[in-house]
């Protein structure tokens, strides 16, 4: 009689991967009115790569920056991946060094331009609401789906690329609306 050994199962990554897909499908489709700030930023910490660069040294967290105007994010000590989100508060642009993720979701109009400004071609994230931030230079932002009533996000993949993200190929999948390229 043969005993098993414990090997890894060679399917298992792709039940893992067929998984996240049906979730950011999920996202993709609810409702604005169901899905907070803090679940977007989630899902897209979870399918964005940094750059190395921007990990190196790392002590196995993501710090995501939001200005002190904005609503603070409930993310503080929640993992995504294998590692801690951290929340901090910034108060003016140039405090922008020790940022993974900026979240410029406010519950009103705000001039972004300075902080992206600060932000070009830094390995930071930046997440925000309207297609006018990313037309501003913005990553990826939230707009409002007249049609069905939710959010769905556009991607500004030149902003994306001269950072030198990495974005999940599911992510690029699942979403039909992009930023135009300047």
């Amino acid at each position: 009689m043969r005993r098993a050994r414990n090997k890894p199962a060679r399917w298992w990554p792709s039940i893992v991967e067929g998984i996240a897909a049906i979730v950011m499908s999920m996202v993709i489709a609810t409702p604005a009115s169901a899905l907070s700030s803090e679940e977007w930023v989630m899902a897209f910490v979870r399918f964005v790569e940094w750059p190395a660069a921007a990990t190196a040294g790392g002590d196995g967290a993501v710090v995501i920056c939001q200005p002190t105007e904005t609503p603070e994010l409930d993310l503080a000590g929640k993992q995504v991946r294998g590692q801690v989100l951290l929340v901090m508060r910034i108060a003016r642009p140039r405090d922008i060094e020790r940022c993974h993720l900026f979240a410029a979701l406010p519950k009103r109009e705000f001039d972004w331009q300075p902080w992206l400004a600060a932000i070009k071609g830094r390995p930071v994230l930046t997440v925000g609401l309207g297609g006018n931030f990313c037309e501003l230079g913005g990553s990826i932002c939230l707009v409002a789906d007249e049609a069905t009533g939710g959010e769905r996000y556009r991607l500004n993949l030149d902003t994306l690329s001269r950072a030198g993200f990495k974005v999940n190929s599911q992510l690029l999948r699942l979403q039909p609306q992009r930023a135009k390229v300047e």
